[in-house]
């Protein structure tokens, strides 16, 4: 399990390198970025989290965490002595819109591979919770164990999000608001303790968004309740949101942030809140007929867990090839502009 991620990564970005090269040299290939209309229908398309897309998202996250550093008996956490390791996760997040009529009922599945600076050992002493890899748990208990960093990697526990939003929009002047709701689940599915939460999970989700002609903004809520699983495992009660705020000189460019902070309820008032800002930007390649968005982003930590293993720095990149579902207003427009 350890050599798969990487092997399993590789294999996903030469599936879609070729795949885009053989596009590309196609000389029949229509040349988006020549057509105005087309260009902006499949950029808003791609902006929308619910639009008739086939989404693969590749998303790879590095994260430097710190853990506090026990001082001495007396004073067993000092202030501004931590340890600072690198938590890494790749998540592929395929995507898949279904019409229900007026409305589009879109299903992510994010699959993610950890790896922690920590021995396998801990076991059911920390958890790793999807959605940008943090790191819970009760650090007075691995300060009595010796030498409890290492290395663990592995599969995760596995996430589905259903969101249902209107095919359209709600229009504003030169702008308009798009919003969407539905459930999202945690399932215990981690190759090994340390890597997962050990519990069934759920709760809603929700996204709501402002899309004018160069600013966009908004958020992307989960919130989640265990309700089955180890009862050996601490209960989960955790909030993970996504805000983002980008800037579009032009369609195929944005420039601005896309963090997720967490609020783990169930931590003392000090250790819930991890809250990133950042900055980065993406942009839309075309390769034939497959527009590809590429994007790299950096963030800190304002505020992060006091006295408990928080995120500080983090670098993130990904890679989102995109699909036009046949039946989508967007594959029309594409086949009434292809020669």
């Amino acid at each position: 399990m350890k050599q798969f991620l990487p092997k399993f990564s590789l294999i996903s970005i030469l599936v879609i390198l070729c795949f885009t090269i053989n596009q590309a040299q196609q000389d029949s290939v229509f040349d988006y970025t020549k057509d105005p209309e087309l260009l902006k229908a499949i950029n808003d398309a791609m902006d929308s989290p619910v639009s008739e897309l086939f989404v693969l998202w590749n998303q790879f996250d590095w994260i430097q965490v710190t853990f506090p550093q026990p001082a001495n008996k007396l004073n067993p956490f000092k202030p501004n002595t931590r340890r600072a390791e690198w938590v890494s996760v790749y998540s592929l997040i395929p995507t898949f819109p279904i019409p229900l009529g007026s409305v589009n009922w879109v299903s992510r599945i994010a699959l993610q591979f950890p790896t922690i600076p920590l021995k396998e050992e801990l076991g059911k002493l920390f958890n790793v919770t999807p959605g940008g890899g943090a790191i819970i748990g009760d650090t007075s208990l691995v300060n009595t164990i010796r030498d409890p960093y290492g290395k663990t990697s592995g599969f995760g526990d596995m996430l589905y999000i259903g969101l249902f939003g209107p095919k359209s929009s709600f229009k504003l002047e030169n702008a308009s608001i798009i919003w969407a709701a539905g459930p999202t689940i945690m399932m215990p599915t981690a190759s090994k303790d340390i890597l997962g939460t050990g519990k069934w999970s759920a709760g809603p989700a929700l996204v709501l968004m402002y899309s004018g002609s160069n600013w966009k903004y908004g958020f992307f809520l989960q919130q989640w309740w265990s309700f089955a699983g180890d009862d050996n495992r601490a209960d989960v009660n955790m909030t993970n949101t996504q805000y983002f705020i980008y800037y579009s000189p032009h369609p195929d460019w944005a420039f601005g942030m896309s963090p997720n902070f967490t609020v783990n309820w169930n931590a003392a008032p000090e250790n819930q809140m991890t809250f990133p800002i950042g900055f980065g930007f993406n942009k839309t390649f075309y390769f034939g007929e497959l527009p590809v968005a590429i994007g790299a982003e950096w963030y800190y930590s304002i505020a992060s867990p006091e006295y408990a293993p928080g995120s500080r720095h983090s670098f993130r990149l990904y890679i989102m090839p995109v699909f036009p579902a046949p039946w989508s207003d967007l594959a029309k427009l594409l086949r009434e502009k292809m020669p």
